[in-house]
């Protein structure tokens, strides 16, 4: 789907059926449509942002919309599951220490220098995008571990 869609039909689907689905009070569900899907889910890549948006008055959003960019946000996010596909297959990735080794990061993250530390590996990256899908256990998990939510960007 990604390969073959354009950044101007990602922008449409993304100001269309995402945002119709953003701008509705009700998301207990997820939005439908595979384009709308992921444009949700590289939405809780930003947490703080995503947070803010969900809390933030209807009528605000209207301004608040254009200064997103998701379609930016998706294409990486694509780099990044391609490249994990390609660790996974070769045996890279460490998924038996994986989850104490994000507690760690994520520790280290709280207390240190926040321009400075990245994840110190593609597993620890992986499970961090993969807690990021679960903002309703990201945000509590974060506080426990961090004392703050750690936006992914830092």
């Amino acid at each position: 789907f990604l390969d073959g869609s354009s950044d101007e039909e990602l922008a449409k689907i993304i100001n269309s059926d995402y945002k119709c689905w953003f701008m509705s009070t009700d998301r207990s569900s997820q939005p439908e449509g595979l384009g709308a899907q992921i444009a949700w889910r590289a939405h809780m890549l930003s947490p703080l942002r995503y947070a803010e948006m969900c809390n933030c008055n209807p009528s605000d959003l209207v301004s608040i919309w254009p200064t997103l960019d998701l379609v930016a946000s998706i294409r990486k996010q694509h780099t990044f599951m391609k490249d994990v596909c390609s660790w996974s297959s070769s045996g890279e990735m460490d998924t038996g220490t994986a989850i104490p080794k994000y507690i760690e990061f994520l520790q280290q993250v709280a207390l240190g220098d926040h321009a400075e530390i990245e994840p110190a590996s593609a597993t620890i990256d992986f499970v961090w995008h993969v807690h990021l899908q679960s903002p309703q256990r990201y945000g509590p998990d974060c506080l426990a571990i961090a004392g703050r939510i750690i936006d992914h960007k830092f």
